[in-house]
C-alpha cells in the first residue's frame, strides 16, 4: 500500500540503481516467498520509475500525438500557401522578367519573393499567437485531467519564440520552391507572354499538383486518427456498465484512524438512516467502494480468493462490504439467488455474492450458489450471482467482483461512499447529506458531493476530450484540403481558358469539360488518398493505448473516412469545373 519516492545518489544512474533494485527483490522472494514470489513462483521485481514519468505516465504520449497532429496541419497550411504562391508566381512572370531585364540578379529577385513569403508566414504566426492565447483558456476550460501542471500552461517568452523560429522556418522553407520556380523563369519568354500564358509551366504544374496531393495525403492521416478515437469513444459510450446511474448521488467518506474498527460499522447505520430521512431521498445505501469512484483517491481490498477445494492457481478479486440496499439501489441484476438483507450480520454464516466473472473463475460451469469460498481466514458462502458492474471504467472488461456484507466485514474499511437515490439534484442534496454526517460526528470532513452520472462522465472525459480535439483538427484539415484543391483546380481552368474555350467552340459538350476537369481532380484525390493510407496504415500504430473496441488498422474506418475525404474533393473540384463549363467560347475567339 506503500509508494516509496528516492532520490539517487551522486554519480549514480538509474539503470545501476534499478539493478539494486531487483538483486533486493530477489532477496525478499527468497526469505519471505509468501509475500514476494508471484503464482508461477517467480520474484516480484520493484520497478523504479523516473519520478517525472511516473507524474506524466501516458499524457507525455497523447501530447506528443497531438503535437504530430497540430504539425500535420501546419503542413496542410504551409503546402496551401506554397500552391498559392507557385499560382501567383506563374501570374508575375512577365513583372519578374522585367526585373531582371533591368538588371536585377536572380539572388535578389529569390531574396524579395523569400521576403514576401515570411513577411506572410510571420503576419499568420502573429495571429495565430492571438489564437493560442484563447486556446489555452479554452484548453484549461475542458481539461479532463489528468494533465500535470495544465494551470501552468501559458503563451510566455519560450512560447513566442517557439512560434516566431516556426513562422521563419515555414516561411523560408515553404516559400523557397515558389521563389525559385519565379526567379529561374526564362526572361524572353516571360516578356513575350505580355502578361497572359495560355498554359502554366509544366514544372509548376507538376509541383501544384504534388503539393495537391500531398495535403489530401496529410489530411487523410489526420482523418483516419480523429475516426479511430471517435470510433473508440463511442464503443465506449455504449457499453453496459451494469448499473442504472439515474437519479444516484454519491457522498465520499474517510473515516479518520481515531475511529475504532468497532464504531464504524455503527456509524455507517446511523448515517444511512439520517440519509434515508432526507426529503426527496427514496433509498440509501453504502459500501467500501461505489462504481467509477475510483478517482476519489479511495480504494479496495484486493485478496486471492479460494474455494472450499482448493484452486492452485486462485483468482485475485476485488472485496466489496456493501449494505443491503447497494444492489437495488443501483438498479443491479441479481442473477441467481438473493441480494443482502439486515439478517446478514453473522460472521459463522457469512454470505457473498459474487459477479459473473468470478463465479466462471471459480466454478466454471458448475452451480455456484451454496459453494463456499475462503479469503481473510473466513469462510463465506455464495447466495447470490450479480451481473458484472463496471467499478473502474467502462474499457475494464474482464473484472472479478465478490461482495460481503458490510455489517459484517465493514469493520475493516475507514473508506466509505454513501449514495442516495432521489429525484433532486446533486446541489440540492449539498447540504442534506453533509448534515447527516455533522449530525454524528461534526469534524468530519465531506469532500464532495457528486452525482453517480457525473462520476461515470469523468471516465469518459479524456478519451471524449481527445477524441474531440483531434476531430476539430481533422475537419480543420479536411477544409483546408478542399481549399487547397479548388484553388488548385480553378487556377489550373483559369491557365487553360483559352483551351477549354475551344474545345467548347469545336463542339465539346459541357457534360465533357466537367467530366475532364474532375477527373484531373480525382486522379489527384485518388494519388492523395492512396498515399495517406500508407502514412495513416504507419501512424496509426501510436494510438494502440488509446482505443477501446477497435484495432488501429480497422477497415471500416480507413473506408469511411476515405469515402468522405473523397466527397470532400469531388465537390471542390465540381465548383471550378461548373465555371470552366460556363466560359463562352466566342469570347474565346475574338480575343484571339
Amino acid at each position: 500500500v506503500l509508494r516509496v519516492v528516492a532520490r539517487l545518489r551522486p554519480g549514480v544512474d538509474l539503470a545501476a540503481a534499478r539493478a539494486d533494485v531487483e538483486a533486493l527483490s530477489r532477496r525478499l522472494a527468497v526469505e519471505f516467498p509468501e509475500h514476494y514470489t508471484r503464482r508461477d513462483g517467480s520474484p516480484v521485481i520493484h520497478e523504479l520509475t523516473p519520478l517525472h514519468d511516473a507524474t506524466t505516465g501516458d499524457v507525455g504520449s497523447i501530447l506528443v500525438i497531438l503535437l504530430g497532429a497540430v504539425s500535420l496541419m501546419l503542413l496542410i497550411a504551409c503546402a496551401n500557401v506554397a500552391n498559392l504562391f507557385l499560382a501567383r508566381g506563374m501570374d508575375r512572370q512577365r513583372e519578374m522578367a522585367l526585373r531582371a531585364a533591368l538588371g536585377a540578379s536572380r539572388a535578389r529577385i529569390l531574396r524579395q519573393l523569400l521576403t514576401e513569403s515570411v513577411l506572410l508566414s510571420i503576419a499568420g504566426g502573429l495571429l495565430g499567437v492571438g489564437l493560442a492565447v484563447l486556446g489555452v483558456r479554452a484548453f484549461e476550460a475542458f481539461d479532463p485531467g489528468g494533465i500535470p501542471r495544465v494551470d501552468g500552461a501559458a503563451v510566455d517568452v519560450p512560447v513566442l519564440l517557439f512560434a516566431l523560429a516556426v513562422s521563419l522556418a515555414t516561411g523560408v522553407l515553404f516559400g523557397m520552391a515558389p521563389a525559385l520556380q519565379t526567379a529561374r523563369a526564362d526572361v524572353n519568354h516571360g516578356l513575350k507572354q505580355a502578361g497572359a500564358s495560355a498554359t502554366a509551366a509544366r514544372g509548376s504544374r507538376r509541383l501544384r499538383n504534388a503539393l495537391v496531393v500531398a495535403e489530401i495525403a496529410t489530411a487523410l492521416v489526420l482523418l483516419v486518427g480523429a475516426g479511430l478515437l471517435f470510433n473508440s469513444f463511442a464503443r465506449l459510450r455504449s457499453v453496459d456498465p451494469g448499473f442504472d446511474p439515474t437519479g444516484i448521488t454519491v457522498m465520499p467518506l474517510e473515516l479518520p484512524p481515531s475511529y475504532a474498527s468497532e464504531q464504524r460499522i455503527p456509524f455507517v447505520e446511523q448515517l444511512l438512516q439520517n440519509a434515508a430521512a432526507i426529503p426527496g431521498v427514496t433509498d440509501a445505501a453504502a459500501g467500501a467502494t461505489i462504481p467509477m469512484a475510483y478517482e476519489s483517491g479511495m480504494c479496495c481490498y484486493y485478496t486471492n480468493i479460494q474455494p472450499a477445494t482448493e484452486m492452485e492457481d486462485a483468482p485475485a478479486s476485488i472485496v466489496h462490504p456493501a449494505t443491503p440496499s447497494y444492489f437495488s439501489l443501483l438498479g443491479a441484476t441479481i442473477l441467481r439467488g438473493r441480494a443482502f438483507d439486515a439478517t446478514d450480520r453473522d460472521p459463522a454464516a457469512a454470505p457473498a455474492i459474487v459477479n459473473e466473472t468470478l463465479a466462471r473463475a471459480l466454478f466454471g460451469q458448475e452451480e455456484p450458489l451454496g459453494k463456499i469460498v475462503r479469503f481473510s481466514r473466513m469462510e463465506w458462502t455464495v447466495v447470490g450471482v450479480v451481473a458484472d458492474i463496471h467499478h473502474w471504467g467502462l474499457h475494464r472488461t474482464e473484472e472479478n467482483n465478490l461482495y460481503v456484507p458490510h455489517a459484517i466485514f465493514g469493520s475493516v474499511f475507514r473508506t466509505l461512499h454513501v449514495a442516495v437515490s432521489s429525484g433532486l439534484e446533486p446541489a440540492v442534496l449539498a447540504d442534506g447529506l453533509p448534515q447527516a454526517v455533522w449530525s454524528i460526528d461534526p469534524n468530519l470532513p465531506v469532500p464532495e458531493v457528486a452525482s453517480l452520472e457525473s462520476y461515470i462522465g469523468r471516465s469518459v472525459a479524456e478519451p471524449r476530450f481527445y477524441s474531440l480535439l483531434l476531430t476539430t483538427f481533422a475537419t480543420l484539415a479536411i477544409l483546408l484540403a478542399a481549399g487547397g484543391i479548388y484553388g488548385s483546380m480553378l487556377y489550373s481552368v483559369g491557365q487553360r481558358h483559352r483551351e477549354i474555350g475551344i474545345r467548347l467552340a469545336l463542339g465539346s459538350g459541357q457534360r465533357r469539360v466537367v467530366r475532364l476537369v474532375v477527373q484531373t481532380g480525382l486522379a489527384l484525390t485518388v494519388a492523395g488518398i492512396t498515399l495517406g493510407l500508407g502514412g495513416a496504415f504507419a501512424l496509426s500504430r501510436t494510438l494502440e493505448s488509446f482505443v477501446f473496441g477497435v484495432t488501429t488498422t480497422d477497415a471500416p474506418t480507413f473506408a469511411t473516412v476515405s469515402a468522405l475525404l473523397a466527397a470532400v474533393a469531388m465537390a471542390a473540384c465540381y465548383l471550378p469545373a461548373r465555371r470552366a463549363a460556363s466560359i463562352d467560347p466566342i469570347q474565346t475567339l475574338r480575343a484571339e
